[in-house]
């Protein structure tokens, strides 16, 4: 009995996607999922061009003007290797070879490529362990057939942005791993115009940030098709995406990000600062990280040391928010001397740790967070009357946080007599008195829940105009 042969049409949709008709994929991935099968077959794609004829380099001493000869017979495409040679400059006569299919120029002395834009028919370029410099986004305009650049092992520090944005033919492979950069554009790490492409490797640079030099932003009914791999692995990003972030990157809203779905990003082996950026990225995640299994999930923090080589996936899994904490510095309002802490998983507070300090003052500022958790305690604080009426006088000046208290520590300083006036501000927080040695109460303090209010033992000698104590006592 004859078996037919299995029709390969994810490979005829390439083809046709492409406008590729050399370009194979194996059968097997007409057996992935139906939005793998693409992924697969670019992946695994191999172009089915042979009788390629050979050309070779002559190159003088100086190695100031290589050339391209050919030795053989005339076809129709041809491939070009020098590898491990002493070549500075890509021969002149580079682009009277139109028929150049593959190139590998590898491990010689190269500094620019600019020129190679004439090789409209190439499909593989490698370029491994040369000198270039500079990767400017004009360098492969009209390539629409070239499908795997290798650049990896250079000196590559700068490369301008839209690149990959831009990138409108079937570049499948874009290797710039082993280089010297410290930043990559957002246009760098997502593709528009191409549906598909199978890998853009960046890692092992000194990538320290992702940034958005053109101002990029995506509309809500642009798509930024199915992606692929984008590898930023072993670099010294250390500052996880949180939602200003995002918006910087050109993703107004965090729905946005799903855009990206079909993506895939390897951040692992980076100097990740588990800190409370992270916390919204992880209650997002929570549904997601029970069906994660792809190993480039496996991020681990590398600060703070509590939570130092602890994967990302697992403090999302056990929800192990706690330790998700911002130290907040001066620049944040975070007032001198004090310990200013951001910490959205336990009632999104923010701890302003003054105690301690030989304080006679109030602060003058707080960090801008809605739930301030402050404590005074242990300080030299005498005149609070005096100080409250300040910061009424002063209220177009300085902004009020009072409001935004909901624990206040005052205990063991030297406070004497309770505020007069402003106490309303802080109807929504507790507040601890104890040990002082306030000897009267006026009644402004009425404003305010007596359950929610320290004060120990005051010793007063009550008068007629007191009598609001008992109305005031009793109040839930």
């Amino acid at each position: 009995m004859i078996q037919a042969l299995s029709h390969n049409y994810v490979e005829e949709e390439m083809q046709s996607l492409f406008n590729r008709t050399d370009l194979r994929c194996p059968k097997k991935c007409n057996k992935h999922p139906l939005i793998y099968q693409m992924s697969c077959c670019i992946c695994h794609s191999k172009s089915d061009v042979t009788n390629l004829g050979h050309l070779t380099i002559l190159n003088k001493k100086n190695h100031y003007d290589p050339k391209i000869v050919n030795h053989g017979s005339k076809h129709e495409l041809y491939t070009l290797n020098h590898r491990y040679g002493h070549l500075e400059l890509l021969p002149r006569n580079i682009c009277n070879f139109k028929g150049l299919f593959m190139i590998d120029l590898s491990f010689n002395k190269i500094k620019t490529i600019d020129t190679i834009s004439c090789l409209t028919n190439l499909d593989t370029l490698l370029l491994r362990g040369n000198s270039i410099q500079y990767m400017h986004n004009y360098t492969f305009v009209n390539m629409r057939f070239l499908r795997t650049i290798d650049l990896s092992f250079n000196k590559i520090s700068l490369m301008d942005p839209g690149f990959l944005f831009n990138m409108n033919g079937s570049l499948f492979y874009l290797n710039l791993s082993f280089n010297e950069m410290s930043t990559l554009d957002i246009t760098n790490a997502i593709a528009s115009k191409q549906e598909y492409f199978c890998r853009a490797d960046y890692s092992h640079n000194s990538i320290k940030s992702i940034t958005n030099e053109q101002s990029w932003k995506l509309k809500t009914n642009n798509t930024l098709g199915h992606g692929g791999m984008v590898n930023l692995s072993n670099n010294s990003l250390t500052s996880f995406f949180d939602v200003n972030t995002l918006r910087f990157l050109g993703f107004d809203h965090p729905l946005l990000i799903g855009k990206l779905i079909y993506y895939g990003f390897d951040l692992r082996d980076n100097k990740w600062n588990c800190d409370c950026k992270i916390y919204q990225f992880a209650k997002a995640a929570e549904r997601l990280v029970q069906v994660m299994t792809r190993d480039y999930f496996d991020v681990k923090c590398y600060a703070p040391e509590t939570l130092k080589g602890k994967q990302m996936v697992t403090i999302i899994k056990e929800r192990q928010y706690d330790g998700l904490i911002c130290n907040l510095s001066l620049a944040d309002k975070c007032p001198p001397k004090c310990r200013c802490i951001y910490q959205p998983a336990v009632r999104n507070r923010t701890i302003i740790d003054c105690s301690e300090l030989h304080l006679t003052k109030l602060p003058r500022m707080l960090p801008n967070y809605n739930v301030l958790e402050v404590d005074l305690s242990n300080n030299s604080i005498d005149n609070l009357p005096n100080q409250f009426r300040h910061i009424h006088k002063h209220e177009r000046k300085i902004k009020h946080y009072f409001e935004r208290i909901r624990i206040f520590n005052f205990s063991n300083n030297q406070i004497r007599i309770l505020p007069r006036s402003n106490l309303f501000l802080l109807r929504k927080a507790e507040i601890d008195f104890r040990g002082n040695n306030i000897y009267s109460l006026h009644r402004s303090i009425e404003e305010l829940n007596p359950c929610n209010i320290y004060l120990d033992t005051i010793e007063m000698q009550c008068k007629c105009e007191d009598i609001w104590l008992q109305q005031w006592l009793p109040k839930k």
